[in-house]
């Protein structure tokens, strides 16, 4: 009978590893391969949430970045609520929105 691949690889496996290997459930390997996953998407999208709602609270200025920027709290949010255009185009959008998805 001929070795395959699989039992070369698990003869050639330092028998410290093989030990290690084997007291492994399949829920801890599943859990070694999808972590680093979840850890890349969480990482990816809400880190960015956070820091562009922290963002939103400061007059942060992307084109002044030695500048250290100041805390305003909700003025931002009360500019954009008062702000006549601001609704204008939300309500372009949501018309937009409504007759793409319905029809």
């Amino acid at each position: 009978m001929s070795d395959t691949p699989a039992t070369i690889a698990a003869k050639a496996t330092p028998s410290r590893v093989a030990c290690k290997i084997k007291g492994l459930s399949d829920r801890a390997i599943a859990w070694i391969f999808v972590g680093p996953t979840i850890f890349l998407l969480l990482a990816i999208s809400i880190f960015p949430l956070i820091w562009t709602i922290r963002q939103s609270f400061t007059n942060f200025e992307a084109n002044r970045l030695n500048r250290e920027p100041e805390w305003v709290g909700l003025r931002n949010n009360e500019h954009i609520l008062s702000d006549t255009d601001i609704w204008l185009n939300m309500q372009a959008t949501a018309h937009f929105l409504f007759w793409t998805i319905f029809f």
